[in-house]
């Protein structure tokens, strides 16, 4: 199981800040604590696994990936149900990558494979030049779980134990042709 589903087993914890949605909906949080020894040593493992990622911040509480992204580094958004609600009510749309670009500011959400699981989302903040690409590959900005710290990374540059997975880019910019 990844990280991220393994915490929503957990359940919220009674610390919470208010979040709402573009449209003023309530979303559903919960301010996690500091990381224990034995997270920050698993971290520590997938830093060692990744040795391409660029670590931003160390090990740190208090949000999650969805948190990083949509609350400001404030707290953690847990529930799929709630991730829904804000892709939703803030007007975000799948990018179609045949008729336009990645641009810095979009995101990178990662579900199982059957969709039935949210895995992860990342902000992406720079496009990089590759040889034999045509495009410029997105890097992202992204915290792995709720004890992770934030990591610079590209974006195919992860993976979730127990699960297949696939990306999405998403944006919540009109539409732009090429």
């Amino acid at each position: 199981m990844n990280e991220f589903a393994g915490l929503l087993l957990l359940g919220p914890n009674d610390e919470s800040i208010i979040v709402q949605t573009r449209k003023g909906n309530s979303v559903k949080n919960a301010i996690d604590p500091s990381p224990r020894k034995d997270q920050i040593d698993k971290y520590r493992r997938l830093l060692e696994k990744h040795p391409n990622w660029v670590e931003r911040v160390p090990a740190i509480g208090g949000y999650n990936c969805v948190g990083h992204v949509w609350a400001s580094r404030r707290t953690g958004i847990f529930e799929q149900e709630q991730i829904d609600i804000v892709f939703r009510d803030d007007g975000f749309r799948i990018v179609d990558e045949t008729k336009e670009l990645i641009h810095p500011g979009d995101l990178v959400a990662y579900w199982s494979t059957d969709h039935q699981h949210f895995l992860h989302i990342g902000l992406v903040v720079e496009l990089r030049s590759a040889v034999g690409f045509t495009t410029s590959i997105p890097w992202v900005l992204s915290k792995m779980d709720a004890t992770s710290g934030e990591v610079l990374h590209h974006f195919r540059d992860i993976d979730f134990p127990g699960f297949e997975y696939r990306f999405e880019f998403w944006t919540e910019r009109q539409k732009l042709l090429r």
